[in-house]
């Protein structure tokens, strides 16, 4: 039994009890200190997104900062996003900085390198120059990515735990259609302007922001992280048995060695479950739906403006992660992955059968790579994007007048369902799955594993469509997403509502 005593309930064994009011507060403060944190997703979504305005922009205007020339060839032009992959791999070498100096630093450092990619990628006179900044911009993606995951699961209550890690990636939903957008109007040096000034915003606000507690006590300063315990948890939960939970499922990891501890069976397991569901997650061919989304309207034979599925593609994107922050602490970790990579699989079949039975699709990839040069979103005019550019598209026949919206419905039908499930949930499994004394190091093996895989994906986009054809491009994706399903359905263990190390 309970008496209410003003915003607080306290049951008659004198034991303080956590109001409604106060939990929704409490809550409420650690979204908007993971939020703060997340602010380096924005700049990861800035840096990738980036390549679509700017690839217009050194193609169709080709005018540097100071107004001299600027020629990119081709091999240069597919640099730009092979170097975000290579980048990222480099940046996982930070795991051993978050571990030794905590999560809050090492994010707020990141300021520095931060301003020097965005003046390479803004100010640098030669193509040389700019593919040095997004040499920096992919490190400091794979960082950014590796120091906010891990921060993100230490933070909140287990009850939403989930919700708020999807925080992040709102943040990257929001900046790639923020990108895309304000490419319609800026130049690609206009964007550094608007880099640096969020950078610089995010590391004044992450100031404000705790270190993790579970850090804390890993680092034997159990004094501070009960303190910060006591302003996070509700007054009811015990704060001794957390501590106590997190030293042991610690204990002996920090003496022993990275690769001892990954020799452990139960480790080794954890770690070949997270690699199969970012195989998963890059062979489902979402990323390459994101970057190559101009080239993919094109080689639909639709006569939709590709500029125009580009923005419809990551609103979709946006308004998917905005449900699948609701739907990931209903549903778990284990049914959000399954239930998304299988609607997934039924678009992409979707979009193979499309592609299969439409007689115009038979471009090659060069030709169609110099069509999307010419149509990919960019510094284009508002009246320049919501124009329909028939004969970029393809030959309008009875075929595609009746079924143009197909391709459109698939692809914002993959993004959405990706959204859910598939493009969040192994980041949010490869921080939750491993104790806080290896998390930032076992991270930056999932970040290295990821980035091989992205290129190796990315690479092969064009041979397989030429060897497969762009049906069987599609039809490949859509089985491995099957596959993706049942390793998810029997090795996925679920951790909504756990604690974690």
């Amino acid at each position: 039994m309970e008496v209410n005593e003003g915003d607080i309930h306290i049951s008659l064994t004198g034991k303080r009890k956590e109001s409604n009011n106060s939990r929704r507060w409490r809550y409420t403060k650690q979204a908007l200190i993971v939020a703060n944190a997340s602010q380096w997703f924005l700049q990861m979504a800035m840096f990738s997104a980036w390549n679509n305005p700017a690839s217009y922009d050194f193609i169709k205007i080709g005018t540097n900062f100071y107004g001299n020339k600027l020629e990119f060839s081709d091999t240069q032009l597919d640099m730009l996003t092979s170097l975000d992959s290579f980048g990222s791999i480099l940046g996982s070498a930070y795991a051993w900085p978050v571990s030794w100096w905590g999560r809050r630093f090492t994010m707020m450092i990141m300021v520095v390198p931060h301003i020097i990619a965005w003046c390479l990628l803004g100010f640098s006179p030669s193509p040389t120059g700019i593919l040095v900044g997004k040499m920096l911009s992919g490190v400091l993606m794979g960082a950014s990515g590796l120091c906010v995951n891990t921060y993100m699961v230490e933070i909140p209550d287990v009850s939403i735990r989930g919700t708020i890690a999807m925080l992040t990636q709102l943040e990257l939903a929001f900046g790639y259609l923020l990108t895309v957008s304000l490419g319609l109007v800026l130049r690609y040096y206009h964007f550094a302007y608007v880099g640096i000034g969020l950078s610089v915003v995010a590391c004044a606000l992450n100031y404000f922001i705790p270190e993790s507690p579970t850090f804390l006590v890993t680092k034997n300063r159990e004094e501070e992280a009960r303190l910060l315990l006591k302003r996070l948890r509700s007054p009811d939960d015990d704060i001794e048995l957390e501590l106590e939970m997190i030293r042991n499922e610690n204990k002996g990891m920090e003496e022993n060695s990275f690769i001892s501890v990954l020799r452990r069976p139960d480790i080794r397991k954890t770690m070949l479950i997270i690699l199969g569901l970012f195989i998963t997650q890059q062979f489902s061919g979402i990323y390459i739906f994101y970057i190559n989304t101009t080239r993919i309207f094109i080689d639909a034979k639709t006569n939709m403006n590709p500029n125009l599925a580009v923005v419809f593609t990551f609103i979709a994107q946006f308004a998917g992660t905005v449900v699948g922050s609701i739907t990931i602490e209903k549903w778990g970790r284990r049914n959000s992955i399954v239930i998304s990579v299988f609607i997934v699989s039924i678009f992409l079949y979707m979009m193979g059968t499309y592609s299969y039975l439409n007689p115009n699709i038979g471009t090659s990839a060069i030709e169609a790579a110099k069509m999307s040069a010419e149509t990919t979103v960019g510094n284009a005019t508002l009246n320049g994007l919501l124009t329909t550019s028939i004969g970029s598209s393809g030959p309008s026949d009875g075929f595609t007048s009746k079924w143009q919206w197909v391709p459109l419905m698939c692809l914002m039908g993959i993004v959405f369902s990706a959204s859910l499930g598939v493009e969040s949930v192994p980041w949010i499994l490869s921080a939750e799955y491993f104790p806080t004394s290896i998390r930032a190091k076992a991270q930056s093996i999932v970040m290295v594993f990821s980035g091989f895989l992205s290129m190796f994906v990315f690479g092969l986009y064009s041979p397989m469509k030429n060897a497969l054809t762009i049906p069987g491009l599609y039809f490949f994706y859509a089985t491995s997403c099957v596959a993706g399903f049942l390793f998810s359905l029997i090795f996925v263990r679920e951790t909504a509502g756990q604690d974690i190390g």
